[in-house]
């Protein structure tokens, strides 16, 4: 929510953040928003739920529900007195009742009320609640079950992305003792295992948002498809996470969230349980093109899709024990060069040359994996059919 009577240009002078003063419209303040000093709490979504609740109550009556005379008098209510919602009925009401608690900790949280108030929408109408607001609701869910991991996983991320900055700087500070060869390979090899880069504490750098954290239990930025496209595979959704099944192609895609991503991170943690198969992450998705990301039983690919076919840019071998169990997969996109980290097997750093997509949208999936030995293409009926099950997704955007 946002108050444009309070808004300003950024360059403006102002001495609306002095910290005696207090910027918004008292008639729609929590009551923790009037706590001064120790017993003052931070900004929180509980306050923009109380802002919800009151918002809802004027929409629904023509009046806040602590009208007073006067701003003190108004905020005395807020404090002291219960919210006047004569003219609202039903569910609605005690939704607005429970958002208007004194305790922000009594408040519903925003999946909360959008699931509430979908399932009374259900109850008052003939035929079921639209697909597109159901799934709104699964996805603010799921983020909402993620929340706590977030904090922890974005840490891990930017340690990741600064392991490599500093050791690009710390080669170009140690070059002459390196000697021309090294340097080459280690800042332009095309396809090369990464070094094992340790850093003692992770940098901030731009990956400040997280985009995307959904666990892939239930429909929510990844959505099923089963029943369509069957030819190449369906997606679907178990305790588990997201499963990708692959019939008779080369892969199966599932597709992501629609919008595009230029250089995020990524994890995810996925199990594929047949030697055959890989687990693939497809980043930069356009009409035409993409890179693909695939963990595979022996090895780690980077590629490069087009019209004309796949091609490897980038190989590693990778450890066989961590095969027919969860495995962390992160990948980092960022502008000529793609990072790989598969968690207990190795790192893979692949240049991408000029010309591919520069951004796109993301998709999970499974592809067959011909370089595979432990079975004959053709020989055996699974093989034209595979399966990768992907669970707790995490995208990172500059």
């Amino acid at each position: 929510m946002i108050d444009f009577g309070i808004a300003r240009a950024a360059e403006a002078p102002t001495e609306h953040t002095r910290p005696d003063q207090m910027v918004g419209t008292i008639a729609y303040m929590a009551p923790e928003r009037f706590a001064t000093g120790a017993g003052r709490r931070p900004p929180e979504p509980a306050m923009d739920v109380f802002a919800w609740g009151v918002l809802v109550a004027f929409a629904a009556t023509g009046r806040t529900p602590f009208a007073a005379d006067s701003p003190v008098a108004t905020a005395a209510r807020i404090l002291t007195q219960p919210p006047e919602l004569d003219g609202l009925g039903g569910p609605i009401r005690e939704l607005v009742a429970a958002a208007l608690a004194k305790d922000p900790d009594q408040r519903p949280s925003a999946h909360e009320l959008l699931s509430r108030l979908l399932a009374a929408g259900a109850a008052d109408q003939a035929g079921p609640v639209e697909p597109q607001l159901q799934w709104a609701a699964l996805a603010m869910r799921n983020n909402a079950d993620a929340a706590t991991e977030r904090a922890e996983e974005a840490a891990e991320a930017w340690a990741w992305v600064a392991r490599r900055r500093r050791v690009r700087q710390g080669l170009r500070n140690t070059v002459v003792f390196l000697g021309l060869t090294a340097f080459v390979l280690a800042v332009a090899g095309v396809g090369t295992a990464a070094m094992d880069w340790r850093v003692t504490r992770p940098v901030e750098d731009s990956f400040r948002t997280v985009a995307i954290a959904d666990p892939l239990r239930g429909p929510g930025t990844w959505m099923p498809a089963a029943g369509r496209h069957q030819a190449g595979g369906t997606c679907d959704f178990s305790p588990d996470g997201l499963t990708a099944v692959r019939r008779a192609a080369a892969d199966h895609r599932c597709a992501g969230p629609e919008r595009s991503f230029a250089g995020p991170i990524i994890t995810v943690r996925f199990l594929v349980a047949e030697e055959g198969d890989c687990a693939a992450v497809w980043l930069r998705i356009s009409a035409s093109r993409a890179h693909r990301v695939a963990a595979c039983a022996e090895r780690v690919t980077v590629a490069a899709e087009n019209r004309d076919g796949v091609t490897t840019l980038g190989s590693a071998p990778v450890n066989p024990g961590f095969w027919y169990q969860w495995t962390t997969l992160t990948i980092v996109a960022r502008g000529s060069y793609i990072d790989v980290e598969l968690e207990g097997s190795g790192k893979l750093r692949t240049r991408i040359p000029a010309g591919g997509p520069d951004d796109g949208r993301l998709a999970l999936g499974v592809v067959r994996d011909d370089a595979s030995t432990s079975v004959p293409d053709g020989s055996d009926p699974l093989n034209e059919h595979g399966l990768a099950y992907f669970a707790d997704v995490r995208v990172w955007e500059p």
